[in-house]
């Protein structure tokens, strides 16, 4: 079936950038080479949703072919309105979340519309603009963080002074003023390598939070200065960092949707029940609770509400796949959804949920059950 051939197809396709999955040495110059360009191959790469390779099939027939006629048509009537009503979703989507400043949801939806552009280039562009002012926000998060935490540890470190009635060479105040002191320096030979491993990796703004730590724990160091210096050379001119002395807007505080259980109303059965009842996620908040109130077996309680959540979680993602192999795919999406609300940290699970996600709202588009907008300026 269609949907299938589809499904499969744009899976392995991984919704990325065809040409990346095709390979250069199949595309050059618009002309697909290596290959013999048939009309039923390019049907079959039309229906599989490899849209730019069946335009470029076309493109390639010579005018004496037989299926010359009948295959421009194709293009002209289904592949490229086909392609085109995809580009012009995801470039719109791609500008709203950027007038949004979603960076980081811009930047996935200018690649989704590389993808399909006969114009790589200038999405290209602004995939990596919208990573730059990601990037950029990133930076200004994590020193914001770090600027806090370090100046804490300083302040305490400053007033780490002896208690009136404590003994001036007071042995057991003065090991733990010393061991105080040592977690600074490990802080500081921490952010000195995460430094130079960033850099190392072309990420100078996650270097300068950790440089910019460094010297506040070690201001006079030269390890400091030069590693600082090795940073503000790699910077691209672009990125801006934020004054040392600039106030930070305080963080909103969290609103509960429900008071959480204290440890102390906590009982085994009530975490025995909840497990009972497959209400596993709540059952290992109970059960965490329960143990923070140092109830009897509560670590072989979570032990096994764990094994339930891996073991449920594995199942309904086997039974997403099985759904999904079927074509169905809404079934397998709400599958798929329940196992990564189970184990978000499954990265197998998320990447699959996500894949279907996508292929879901591309094979709308395919189907045209969208409207008909007209395309951007920028095709």
């Amino acid at each position: 079936m269609r949907l299938n051939r589809i499904a499969i197809f744009i899976i392995c396709l991984g919704l990325t950038a065809c040409s990346s999955v095709l390979g250069k040495s199949h595309l050059q110059d618009g002309i697909v080479l290596g290959m013999i360009n048939t009309y039923p191959m390019i049907e079959r790469d039309f229906e599989r949703g490899m849209l730019l390779r069946a335009r470029e099939r076309v493109l390639a027939m010579k005018p004496d072919d037989s299926d010359y006629m009948r295959a421009h048509k194709l293009l002209d009537t289904k592949i490229e309105p086909a392609r085109r009503r995809i580009f012009t979703h995801y470039l719109r989507k791609a500008r709203k979340l950027e007038a949004q400043k979603l960076w980081s949801e811009a930047a996935w939806a200018y690649d989704q519309a590389k993808s399909v552009t006969i114009k790589p280039e200038r999405m290209e562009a602004k995939r990596v603009e919208m990573e730059m002012h990601m990037r950029q926000v990133r930076m200004q998060g994590l020193l914001e963080l770090r600027r806090k935490e370090d100046q804490f540890l300083l302040d305490h470190a400053l007033t780490f002074g002896l208690p009136k009635g404590v003994a001036s060479d007071d042995e057991i105040f003065l090991r733990k003023r010393s061991q105080y002191l040592e977690i600074i320096d490990d802080r500081a030979d921490l952010a000195y390598y995460e430094g130079r491993r960033f850099l190392r990796l072309d990420r100078p703004e996650l270097a300068w939070v950790e440089v910019e730590s460094l010297l506040r724990l070690e201001s006079k160091s030269p390890r400091a200065v030069k590693l600082r210096d090795q940073v503000l050379e790699a910077m691209p001119a672009s990125f801006k960092i934020p004054s040392y002395r600039q106030a930070s807007k305080p963080a909103r505080s969290l609103q509960r949707v429900r008071k959480a259980p204290q440890a102390a109303d906590v009982t085994e059965k009530q975490v025995r029940t909840a497990l009972k009842e497959g209400r596993l996620l709540e059952a290992r908040g109970l059960a965490m609770a329960y143990r923070r109130n140092e109830g009897k077996g509560a670590e072989s309680l979570l032990a096994q509400i764990q094994n339930k959540i891996e073991s449920r979680a594995a199942q309904l993602f086997e039974q997403g796949s099985r759904a999904f192999r079927k074509e169905a795919l809404d079934n397998a999406i709400a599958n798929w959804s329940e196992a990564v609300a189970l184990m978000p940290e499954e990265r197998e699970y998320v990447n699959a949920l996500h894949r279907a996600q996508q292929l879901k709202e591309r094979l709308n588009l395919l189907k045209g059950q969208h409207e008909n907008e007209t395309v951007l300026e920028v095709e």
